[in-house]
């Protein structure tokens, strides 16, 4: 009867407990990261069940920095502009009648949403026979001022060529929420052949005479047939917009393989730096010393992490309307990266028993294994046959170094024994 109480009063603690504890662990990661290898050392050998108590444990601080934000970016809503087919017939005959659907980053309420739909024919083609879109047919402009048709190379009844203009009073958009707007545009082809039609969604401050905080375009491909009584042929389809998801689908990823996976790709940073720190020492490398290592990492690679994903944040929602460059948004990561390699520098030299600038090219090391390790899953998802071909490489590679660390082993213990002996002698 008492069981589910326990598990929230058990839950609630936790959950305070991390409010407490993460910040704490935070701030003194920042402040004095010279404490982590002896606070690691002494918390692992006390018991399982009163281990890091004070502040956060390594591995759970760092999934926490690193995986929750990792998940949490793919429910990003996509910005930007999405064509629309609503349901029944939208194209008939030489007439086409499309509405489209822009998502902003700012507040549609308090700025002026505009949509300005331009058509190209296709002129010229390319080599491939490709075409160019190069012959501009017309535009319109729709805001909540006003909206302007502008139609250029038109011919009236006598078969000359003209250029139009028209202003209208009354405007389509629609304004849905305070993130959306909603467009509508209606179009009849004079002549048959292959059509783009662009819109571009903009959104301006209310201040009279100022520049669009937000932009974006999409375009999409139409063929109209020279019998009229074929309709109009789209020769791309709409994207469809991304949905609202909802708490349990976030928990349903974090609980995922996908989740799993990345977090184990995640935890390969620090596994790396750990490794390198522990390579050249004299120590026997056993399962205490590299889980020490791994847990000293942890703690140096979790307020780099939290920095990057908070800078990436701020530049995925960045609008015009921010009176600073969105270069700026970076400069917190280029002060925490370089606190970082500070740190490491330090912390490898201190493990290897040697000077700071061995232990910068020790960093510079992890960075390029870093690098060349990223850059090879780059190619191999872009070029399979490439991606091959280095793997093959990197296998030949990494058996010579094998050979290689085998054959200086087995070296140097014949040292060591012909010294033992000596000695004995």
């Amino acid at each position: 009867m008492l069981k589910p109480f326990e598990v929230i009063e058990a839950l609630t603690y936790q959950i305070l407990a991390w409010l407490i504890i993460l910040p704490r662990t935070i701030i003194k990661l920042v402040l004095d990261p010279g404490f982590v290898p002896a606070y690691v050392k002494k918390e692992l050998k006390r018991e399982a069940g009163s281990q890091f108590n004070k502040y956060m444990s390594p591995i759970s601080l760092f999934l926490f920095v690193a995986l929750i934000p990792g998940v949490a970016i793919s429910f990003i809503p996509s910005f930007g502009v999405h064509f629309i087919l609503p349901s029944g017939d939208l194209i008939t005959g030489r007439s086409i009648h499309l509405e489209t659907q822009a998502l902003f980053k700012s507040d549609t309420w308090s700025s002026i949403p505009e949509f300005e739909w331009t058509i190209w024919e296709c002129g010229n083609r390319d080599e491939f026979g490709f075409c160019q879109y190069d012959k501009y047919i017309a535009s319109w402009k729709d805001n909540f001022s006003d909206g302007i048709f502008i139609g250029r190379g038109l011919t009236n009844s006598h078969g000359q060529q003209i250029d139009y203009l028209s202003t209208y009073t009354e405007t389509n958009i629609q304004v849905i929420g305070h993130t959306t707007a909603k467009d509508f545009f209606d179009y009849s082809f004079n002549s048959p052949g292959d059509y783009a039609l662009g819109v571009v969604a903009r959104i301006f401050p209310t201040t009279q005479g100022a520049k669009a905080i937000e932009q974006y375009s999409s375009y999409i491909f139409l063929h109209v047939p020279e019998n009229t009584d074929f309709p109009v042929r789209l020769l791309t389809s709409p994207k469809d917009r991304d949905s609202q998801v909802s708490e349990k689908d976030f928990v349903q990823r974090l609980q995922s393989n996908e989740a799993i996976f990345l977090g184990l790709a995640l935890l390969f940073l620090p596994l790396v730096f750990a490794l390198a720190s522990i390579t050249s020492t004299r120590r026997p490398i056993s399962q205490t010393v590299l889980k020490e290592a791994l847990f000293e990492q942890c703690y140096y690679f979790a307020p780099l992490l939290l920095v990057f994903w908070l800078s990436l944040y701020l530049n995925i929602y960045y609008t015009e309307e921010i009176k600073i460059s969105q270069k700026l948004l970076w400069f917190p990561f280029l002060i925490t990266f370089l606190q970082f390699a500070n740190i490491e520098a330090n912390a490898i030299a201190q493990r290897q028993r040697t000077n700071k600038w061995v232990g910068f090219l020790n960093l510079l090391g992890c960075l390029a294994v870093l690098a060349g390790i990223f850059g090879l899953m780059a190619s191999f998802q872009e070029e399979p046959v490439m991606g091959r071909r280095i793997i093959a490489w990197a296998f030949l590679v990494g058996s010579s170094t094998l050979v290689a660390l085998l054959i200086r082993r087995t070296v140097i213990n014949r040292v060591k024994s012909k010294s033992t002996k000596q000695g004995s002698s």
